[in-house]
């Protein structure tokens, strides 16, 4: 694996190496919210003494990173949850490294198992917020988010845990929802990077991810992760990010993605053949889109504890489709923005309905 250490972060940047610190450190700022941390954490391993700002953010770094893997690791042992991503790469890293996260990322196995562990980071830390989304349909996904203010709120981004039933949403029209994980820790990382692009374009960030997972004694072989790329329906993107990650750092080897270039064009030609028959637009109505398989997002009207409760409820009242959760009430929206006459009714209407 090749090294991670401030030749190389100056080098994967096109930062001129001769340029001060915090010219990195700006550069990374840029990329993303998560890669400080890795910049002032290898300054430290080569003996570089950080000011006292430097010294804090590293510090409320540490111990963001720390709270989101105690949370993995409760909600791994009481509700079986299993980490993608973040935390799971953390072990990955050099001992010396700080890989920074900026929210952290669990699936669960189910719906019951979801709102469990909602209600215990709840319990267990300030949440203002649990945003939601649902996917409707034979075997309902949920989509739950706990967000609450950082150490510092004016210079740190919030803290987050997604909590989902499903592994990878899909696009509801050329690829479907997938909702396990491959069994395999190191391949389904992969794949959850890979699934980023989805959302947006490969950077930094992903390339180092995955030169570290690529790069281990325990990554897989190439013909696993193209049968893997191939089962998941993220062959495209995997192909791309492994790509991305050569352009970048110079591995992995060409021998570790054989089989991957057919798998993403086999993938690209089912995406397009599935677009061809169907090119109806996605409704925004609320109970259109329940009623064909799309998220919904439920905006909130108010937390209220219900211990006894394993799922959530749909209910239809005073012109409203509302949602009401083991630890909160929401009003179900296709989209756009949330009228206040709305909120008030369905604030009013959640309130008359029976536990």
């Amino acid at each position: 694996m090749t090294a991670i250490d401030l030749a190389t972060l100056y080098r994967i940047t096109d930062v001129d190496p001769d340029a001060p610190l915090r010219v990195l450190l700006r550069r990374f700022r840029e990329l993303s919210p998560s890669l400080p941390a890795l910049v002032l954490s290898a300054a430290v391993a080569e003996g570089t003494e950080l000011g006292t700002g430097s010294a804090d953010e590293l510090r409320r770094v540490t111990a963001r990173v720390d709270t989101y893997r105690r949370i993995a690791e409760h909600c791994a042992t009481a509700h079986g949850a299993r980490a993608v991503k973040g935390v799971s790469l953390l072990e990955r890293y050099p001992d010396e490294l700080l890989r920074g996260m900026g929210d952290l990322d669990l699936v669960l196995p189910d719906e019951p198992a979801l709102w469990r562990a909602v209600a215990q980071i709840m319990a267990t830390h300030p949440v203002t917020e649990v945003a939601v989304s649902v996917i409707d349909g034979p075997q309902r996904h949920i989509l739950a988010t706990p967000r609450w203010s950082a150490e510092d709120p004016v210079l740190d981004p919030e803290l987050k845990v997604d909590l989902t039933t499903f592994a990878f949403a899909g696009d509801f029209a050329t690829v479907p929802l997938r909702a396990a994980l491959p069994a395999d820790p190191v391949v389904a990382d992969l794949l959850a990077l890979a699934d980023e692009r989805t959302q947006r374009p490969f950077n930094v960030k992903d390339a180092l991810d995955t030169m570290v997972l690529m790069g281990g004694a325990a990554a897989p072989s190439a013909a696993d992760l193209a049968a893997a790329a191939r089962e998941f329906r993220l062959a495209p993107e995997l192909w791309e990010l492994l790509q991305k990650t050569r352009e970048l750092t110079g591995t992995p080897g060409e021998s570790s993605w054989a089989g991957l270039p057919e798998a993403a064009a086999a993938e690209t030609a089912l995406r397009t053949a599935a677009a061809a028959n169907d090119a109806a637009a996605a409704p925004a109505d609320t109970e259109a889109r329940l009623a064909a398989g799309l998220p919904v997002y439920a905006f909130p009207l108010q937390f209220r504890s219900r211990p006894h409760w394993q799922r959530a409820e749909i209910h239809r009242a005073a012109g409203c489709v509302l949602l009401r959760t083991p630890v909160s009430d929401h009003l179900l929206v296709g989209g756009g923005r949330v009228a206040v006459e709305d909120y008030h009714r369905a604030l009013a209407a959640v309130g008359e309905l029976p536990d």
